[in-house]
């Protein structure tokens, strides 16, 4: 049986778990946090695999440039 993605189900994650860009430790600590509850799940709805996936790249963008955050004195946003 395969689930089809419903919207209006990703929508209330969204607004329950409010997902941004990740510029502080405690704020990838709350995300960590979510990811390992979801991750736990026996079966996770295609709703809570696409949260799943987009905290998972906002932790890893984390990684990659909290290093130049800390050295920096902060996020400044985006500046490729």
């Amino acid at each position: 049986m395969t689930l089809t993605f419903n919207p209006e189900k990703y929508k209330e994650l969204l607004a329950r778990h409010l997902p941004k860009v990740i510029k502080t430790e405690a704020e990838n600590e709350k995300a960590l946090a979510i990811v390992e509850e979801l991750m736990h799940r026996q079966q996770r709805t295609p709703e809570e695999d696409e949260l799943y996936e987009l905290l998972i790249f906002l932790i890893g963008n984390f990684g990659l440039f909290g290093l130049c955050y800390a050295m920096d004195g902060g996020y400044k946003g985006w500046n490729p």
